[in-house]
């Protein structure tokens, strides 16, 4: 248990520094768009202080590492398997067209969405081993 969290704790921590770089991004981009729609013209600072943020968070998009558990080598990022992400309890119910996912332990629910974003994610969906402590 502890080896697969040793495994994982590397690429955990470099997705939340990528993740915190990403939201400093977005900040600057829409607060570079909020001080040029104040002055009512778009200065070539703010301009450029909005691209250098939206080329930050395309970036980030790119590098950031894929959540892939050393256990199973499936991805945890999306709840498709048995077990809850958040929780670790075998508690997921069967996903339906107009229902969400929802963890019968922990009361979580889950976008049935492909590319939707999962927070607190501590155990992989498919095979339900302990990945993090803090939860990405």
């Amino acid at each position: 248990m502890a080896d697969l969290r040793d495994t994982f704790s590397p690429v955990a921590e470099r997705y939340r520094r990528i993740e915190r770089i990403a939201a400093g991004g977005t900040v600057l981009f829409f607060l570079s768009i909020a001080l040029a729609s104040t002055l009512g013209h778009m200065p070539t600072f703010f301009a450029m202080t909005a691209i250098a943020g939206w080329l930050t968070v395309v970036s980030a998009l790119f590098v950031a590492p894929r959540l892939i558990c050393p256990g199973c080598q499936k991805p945890v990022d999306r709840p498709e398997g048995e077990w809850c992400p958040c929780c670790g309890e075998r508690s997921l119910s069967k996903q339906t067209l107009w229902r969400k996912r929802t963890c019968f332990s922990c009361h979580r629910r889950f976008s049935n969405r492909r590319k939707s974003r999962i927070r607190g994610i501590r155990y992989c969906t498919h095979c339900s081993s302990y990945l993090d402590e803090k939860g990405i």
